[in-house]
């Protein structure tokens, strides 16, 4: 029985996200074979990020300037200043700055490469209201069946004008059907936010 490899995923990296993933779940870099981190804002600095690392750990990570999204067409972002930037121009925090096409990454193609047999995955989604269509497409696709999700940890944001009480039903929606999949579901730490979640076997 070979030991799988252990793969943390941080979709919305924004300032140290692989740090903040430590934070939050309580593990160390070294629990981890890689990190991959996604971050959707325009002027998203790589090599300060990786900077943050020391050596040995720097060379387990690899970040994108993309989008995590329902395939990889690239979709319209905007920039809500407060460094946040959402798919969706009306949200309620930030006031909107300048608009830009951001490329993406089809979040489900990406994750079927990681063999449910070779590999345990640690996925943190906090990605500004996007997270819906994406979570959709992740039932659709049957992906928590087809790999081995550990621990998910998921931010909802609601705070989308006109749709908060669409979305809301929705995030209930969800958690009925993550408890398919999961055992547990907490609020996730390190959040004042009651629609932020973690969920884990």
């Amino acid at each position: 029985n070979m030991t799988k490899k252990k793969v943390m995923v941080v979709c919305g990296w924004f300032d140290k996200g692989a740090h903040y993933f430590c934070k939050v779940s309580g593990k160390k870099f070294e629990f981890f074979n890689n990190i991959i981190g996604f971050e959707a804002l325009k002027n998203f600095n790589i090599e300060k990020e990786l900077s943050f690392f020391d050596e040995k750990t720097r060379k387990k990570v690899k970040l994108y300037n993309k989008a995590v999204w329902i395939n990889d067409k690239g979709v319209e972002f905007h920039n809500l200043s407060l460094g946040s930037s959402s798919i969706f121009r009306d949200k309620e925090t930030g006031s909107w700055k300048e608009s830009y096409k951001m490329e993406t990454v089809d979040f489900i193609k990406f994750l079927e490469k990681f063999d449910k047999n070779e590999y345990e995955l640690y996925i943190q989604m906090n990605i500004e209201g996007a997270e819906f269509d994406i979570i959709d497409k992740m039932f659709e696709s049957k992906i928590f069946e087809k790999t081995d999700i550990r621990e998910f940890y998921l931010d909802n944001h609601t705070n989308i004008s006109g749709r908060e009480k669409e979305l809301k039903k929705k995030v209930q929606e969800n958690r009925k059907k993550l408890k398919k999949y999961f055992k547990n579901e907490r609020q996730r730490p390190s959040s004042g936010n009651p629609e932020d979640f973690f969920y884990f076997n």
